[in-house]
């Protein structure tokens, strides 16, 4: 690791652990989004990770959303979601805008201005393809038509990056206003973890949005998508599962140690130690996977969507067998709200069905596989 990559986990890991000194006892946004934990990371330049420093930001690459988002995981999971949602969104103005949009948008999200990536739809699923919200022509403007859902950061956002169809079956990338017309927030989802993430229904009655508010080209969405969530927010979901992972882990040998009947530490018990070396090695697997990945991503660029996919797949997996054992270590303590355990659970669950369930992701490795010809040799 570079120095100027421990100097950010260092200060994304003090950042994370003032928040939860300043918290609630059951964490930061646990439940609703917090727009004072956005403001600490915006104070700090750390919400800024993927803008490019001549507009506020660090330029940060995949490493570095890793590194951040892992710590913010440690102590809250949705924080580190929304997090990775809205650096995908500057990622994607940086990688793909015009001079003048980027110019408009990155300076206000690296502020603690909030963005979100509005792409699934009732009717589509994770399967970007199958989407029916169409944009038409309208002399200077665009009028977009459709409804999308499980948005996350969706209430919150001042900055939302939409994927639509255009009567010419082409996929683009709209970037919208808050404030746009006819662009309507629905109902808040209210889920089984991560529900402070602020995801929710964004209908477009025939919502006006200026012809130069396309994020690069027409026809372009799906190389947008493709090189601001699949291989950029992939790594940083791993990294949430990795952060959540950890942190049971170590809740559950804290309690081991702690925790006696009639004066011997539970962690005495073969039955305790033996679930103790499986998350270890889930934990130990996870890290060197993910950092592995986004090490051969850097110096192989064509590899980084089946590097990205791999970790995703394996780290979000791991994280709630992991989750599971260290509940399972903790007994009824673990299964009470008395200990985030349970919560943590419930949130590395859902890891399992964010950005591309683990199913899909695994016809994607598959894929990736048989057209590259198998995998790259190790050590790389």
């Amino acid at each position: 690791m570079r120095q100027e990559q421990r100097l950010l986990q260092g200060l994304a890991r003090s950042v994370a652990e003032e928040l939860r000194e300043a918290s609630a006892p059951e964490g930061v946004m646990a439940e609703v989004f917090s727009r004072g934990a956005v403001a600490a990371l915006a104070d700090s330049g750390l919400w800024a990770v993927a803008c490019p420093p001549p507009l506020g930001g660090m330029g940060g690459d995949p490493a570095a959303l890793v590194l951040v988002a892992y710590e913010l995981a440690r102590v809250s999971a949705s924080l580190a979601l929304s997090f990775v949602a809205h650096s995908s969104v500057c990622r994607a103005l940086d990688a793909f805008a015009s001079e003048a949009l980027a110019g408009r948008y990155l300076p206000a999200l690296a502020a603690g201005a909030v963005g979100a990536f509005a792409v699934h739809e009732p009717d589509s699923g994770v399967m970007s393809a199958a989407i029916t919200t169409r944009v038409e022509n309208s002399g200077e403007d665009l009028v977009v038509h459709g409804s999308k859902f499980f948005v996350t950061n969706g209430s919150e956002a001042e900055v939302i990056l939409a994927l639509v169809r255009s009567e010419e079956n082409l996929f683009s990338v709209l970037a919208i206003d808050e404030s746009a017309p006819g662009l309507v927030r629905s109902h808040l989802d209210r889920r089984m973890g991560l529900n402070g993430v602020a995801s929710c229904e964004i209908v477009f009655a025939e919502c006006v949005v200026p012809r130069n508010q396309v994020v690069g080209q027409l026809g372009q969405g799906m190389e947008v998508l493709k090189r601001a969530l699949i291989e950029y927010a992939f790594f940083g979901a791993a990294a949430v599962s990795l952060g959540l992972a950890e942190a049971c882990f170590e809740a559950a040998l804290r309690h081991a140690r702690e925790r006696t009947i009639q004066g011997t530490p539970i962690g005495e018990q073969q039955a305790v130690r033996l679930m103790i070396g499986e998350m270890d090695g889930l934990v130990a697997a996870s890290r060197a996977l993910l950092w592995g990945a986004v090490t051969r991503a850097r110096e192989s660029p064509p590899q980084t969507a089946l590097l990205a996919s791999q970790s995703k797949r394996f780290v979000s997996e791991a994280a709630v067998r992991v989750a599971d054992r260290a509940i399972q270590v903790c007994g009824g303590h673990g299964y009470c709200q008395e200990l985030p355990l349970e919560r943590r659970y419930r949130d590395a669950r859902g890891l399992t069905l964010h950005y591309k369930t683990t199913e899909i992701l695994s016809l994607d490795v598959a894929g990736m596989l048989l057209s590259q010809g198998g995998t790259a040799p190790w050590p790389t």
